[in-house]
Formats: structure tokens, C-alpha cells, sequence
């Protein structure tokens, strides 16, 4: 298993800098323009589900939805994937909820992730930016 902590170490400082700056770009994106995003919010929820894609878009990812409803609200897993160079069979599987929880804009609406995991483009950056040898899954979810 390979360590989060051990993919950054590949990260040159000036890249940190880039992805503090795009860290930050995300949640305000998320938390302060989109804000509050959940079954009961429905069109922030499809918002912040379109911006994941178009980050990951930007990044050549090509994305999956899988959808379901939710109280007659359709609702979508995003899923990015990147294979890796050498073992395409082994996959590191990230994931995190793009949905908030009611009265929350979502920077870390419940503290059930660690400060930016709700963040998966700038996630997906890093992981484009070091080799792996194994595949690599984003999967922000949403949970009702």
C-alpha cells in the first residue's frame, strides 16, 4: 500500500505553493459560490458535481457517473480513474463526499474526512504529477 505521504514527497516545493493556491480556489469555489449542496439544496449539489467534472476534464480525466435517486432527487458518484504505468491491476481507491450536510457550506462539513478531501481535482493534480505504478480511483460520493 502506498502512502499518501510518500506520493507528495515527489512535489517540489513551488508545486505545494500551486496546490495551496488551487486548494484554496477549490473551496471557495465549493464552499463560499456553491456553498450548501445536499438532497434538500438539489441544484448546488448538481453544481459542485459539475465543477468536479470540469476539473477533471481539464485534467484528461475522463469521468463516470453513477447515478441513483434519493427522495426523487437525482443524485451522482463521480469516478476519475488513471492507470498506472506498470501494475494496472492494483488500484489506490481515494474517496470523499462532495455533498454538505444541512447548514454547512462543506469546506469539511462533518469532519468524517481530514481538511481538503472533499478537494478531489487538485487530489487528481498531484496524482498526475507522480508516476505510479498501480491504478488510481477517485471516488467523491455523495450520502444521503
Amino acid at each position: 500500500m502506498v502512502s499518501a505521504e510518500s506520493l507528495c514527497k515527489t512535489v517540489t516545493t513551488s508545486d505545494d505553493d500551486l496546490l495551496t493556491h488551487r486548494l484554496r480556489a477549490h473551496v471557495t469555489s465549493l464552499a463560499e459560490e456553491i456553498g450548501e449542496r445536499n438532497v434538500f439544496n438539489s441544484e448546488a449539489l448538481r453544481r459542485a458535481a459539475a465543477y468536479i467534472v470540469a476539473e477533471w476534464d481539464a485534467l484528461g480525466y475522463g469521468v463516470e457517473r453513477l447515478e441513483y435517486d434519493v427522495s426523487g432527487i437525482r443524485c451522482a458518484n463521480l469516478i476519475a480513474t488513471r492507470e498506472g504505468s506498470t501494475r494496472r491491476n492494483e488500484i489506490l481507491l481515494l474517496g470523499a463526499h462532495y455533498d454538505s450536510v444541512v447548514g454547512s457550506p462543506g469546506a469539511n462539513d462533518n469532519a468524517s474526512k481530514p481538511p481538503g478531501a472533499q478537494m478531489p481535482p487538485p487530489r487528481a493534480r498531484v496524482s498526475k504529477l507522480t508516476t505510479l505504478p498501480g491504478s488510481c480511483r477517485d471516488n467523491p460520493t455523495t450520502q444521503p
